[in-house]
């Protein structure tokens, strides 16, 4: 089994308790350089997240070479899709969780399942 590329996360906390030191001792000390802690309002919670992507994507941080893999927002439900595609995770009042998911398609009438991994397959090899 193959392990993952280090990685990254974006947290933006919008109640203003979040500590990294809350995920100790899930994480190593060197684990969370690489979380990213963001704090906002609900009123600016949009512009934060744009800022947050500018900064993940060409900012000088220590954790440029990992793979960002997303962001949470701590303390707030948000829409589905009400942000755009950098945000992943969203939690409400009482830690209630929101997980956007990527739109997949159906498959095709008549189409099966092994013929749309065979195309993807295909796609992935040329």
């Amino acid at each position: 089994m193959t392990s993952l590329p280090p990685a990254t996360l974006v947290i933006i906390d919008l109640t203003h308790r979040f500590s990294p030191s809350h995920l100790l001792p899930a994480l190593s000390v060197e684990e969370l350089r690489h979380i990213h802690v963001f704090r906002a309002t609900k009123g600016n919670l949009a512009a934060t997240v744009a800022e947050v992507e500018r900064y993940m994507v060409g900012g000088r941080h220590g954790s440029g070479w990992r793979v960002w893999r997303g962001s949470v927002v701590l303390g707030g439900s948000v829409p589905a899709g009400g942000l755009g595609d950098g945000l992943l995770v969203s939690t409400g009042w009482r830690g209630w969780l929101r997980v956007e998911r990527e739109e997949v398609g159906g498959f095709g009438l008549g189409g099966s399942v092994e013929e749309a991994w065979g195309g993807e397959g295909r796609e992935m090899e040329s």
